[in-house]
């Protein structure tokens, strides 16, 4: 049931990602294809994280990646970043919506979204998600993740 659970809430975070992604306007890029890329990256994430496996998780940053926790501790590059999730969230199941991409440049992501959390001592804490993503060769990865919770 719980693999249930978390394919329902990767395909519905896909899902919505999908729902951002318009034809493009006469003289802007089309990055139809970079938002399915994105698509990847954010659903890799949340199996990773929800299935424990952090150090794949951790190997979605890019190398000078930075991951700011939800009380604001500041963790660079894959290895610390790989630790940090781990301590934070063993045992807890994520899911993720994404409510829009901006295209900062043809190879620079800023996505914006919300995160929930479940199981752990985590149950039911969500809150919003900014994530900067850029393109390494023919992949993405994470430049920035900064979860937070409003009014915290």
């Amino acid at each position: 049931m719980r693999r249930a659970a978390a394919v329902l809430i990767v395909v519905m975070s896909i899902a919505a990602l999908s729902a951002q992604s318009k034809p493009a306007a006469p003289g802007r890029a089309d990055h139809t294809g970079d938002e399915a890329a994105l698509q990847k990256l954010n659903a890799a994430l949340v199996d990773a994280l929800s299935s424990g496996n952090f150090k794949q998780a951790g190997a979605l940053w890019d190398e000078d990646g930075t991951y700011y926790s939800v009380d604001g501790d500041k963790v660079t590059g894959p290895a610390q970043i790989t630790g940090a999730l781990s301590e934070a969230l063993e045992g807890v199941h994520l899911a993720l919506t994404v409510n829009s991409v901006h295209w900062a440049s043809a190879d620079v992501a800023i996505i914006q979204g919300a995160w929930q959390v479940s199981g752990g001592d985590s149950q039911g804490n969500s809150g919003l998600v900014m994530s900067v993503a850029r393109r390494v060769g023919p992949d993405w990865k994470f430049v920035e993740v900064r979860p937070w919770v409003p009014g915290q």
